[in-house]
């Protein structure tokens, strides 16, 4: 018998059954699952309404990458945290950062250049979505590709509760 089947015959609504299936701490994984939704509507977003400023200092297919690759980093984050991929989060973390990084630098050159306009504050929101899109690699770099670790983690996490 499956904990899913287990848990729906104790009367687990859809909600408590998706969060105990989250394999982190569920606080920290719901947080990330948030925030890559928010990756996604950002990266949609400038897809089809890109920045002005940005768009005319890179380029139309610069920013289209870019936000390509916001959004590629807000569906695949998406479907590992629900899943518990962490090893395959690995390249949301990876294409979301390069996204924010490429973001950043243009952002940054148009702050220094620009001589009418106050890009400082979006260039900081910038460096600040890159820094939290990469301090979720300090939760996924430490997860192996293995299975026997991952089966004895899981044991010792039964354990304790």
């Amino acid at each position: 018998m499956s904990q899913h089947f287990i848990r729906r015959l104790a009367g687990f609504g859809p909600l408590q059954r998706a969060w105990f299936q989250l394999h982190e701490p569920p606080i920290v994984s719901a947080i990330y699952g948030l925030w890559y939704v928010g990756l996604l509507c950002v990266g949609l977003y400038s897809m089809f309404n890109p920045p002005t400023t940005i768009e005319a200092a890179a380029g139309d297919p610069l920013m289209s990458a870019i936000a390509g690759l916001l959004a590629l980093a807000g569906v695949w984050g998406v479907i590992t945290i629900a899943t518990g991929d962490a090893w395959l989060e690995r390249f949301a973390v990876g294409f979301g950062v390069l996204g924010w990084f490429a973001y950043g630098v243009i952002s940054t050159y148009l702050w220094y250049t620009a001589t009418t306009g106050n890009r400082g504050m979006a260039t900081l929101a910038i460096f600040g979505s890159l820094v939290l899109t990469g301090g979720r690699w300090y939760w996924v770099r430490k997860i192996s590709f293995s299975e026997r670790k991952k089966r004895r983690l899981q044991q010792r996490r039964l354990t304790q509760q």
